[in-house]
């Protein structure tokens, strides 16, 4: 009867064990999924904000060319003493 009890205990503890690492299992796949999706949220964000930067760098780069071109002419006609452009 003892080794019976003392069999029973032992597969109840097993059982547990199991279900424990069973359970565990399966949170450590839900933080993969949960990780696995901020960092692909990231990552779209990060690429968002570097096109928006890229846009602006472009547009900040036609407005100094037209800048450097009005400058010019300004600089070419006081030089000259004439309308330039």
């Amino acid at each position: 009867m003892r080794a019976q009890y003392e069999e029973k205990i032992a597969q109840a503890q097993a059982d547990g064990y199991a279900a424990k690492e069973a359970i565990l299992q399966e949170a450590r796949q839900q933080r993969e999924r949960v990780l696995n999706q901020a960092r692909e949220e990231a990552m779209g964000m990060l690429e968002g904000v570097r096109r928006e930067v890229e846009s602006q760098i472009q547009k900040e780069r036609q407005f100094a060319a037209a800048e450097v071109r009005t400058i010019a002419q300004e600089m070419a006609s006081k030089v000259l003493g004439r309308n330039v452009g």
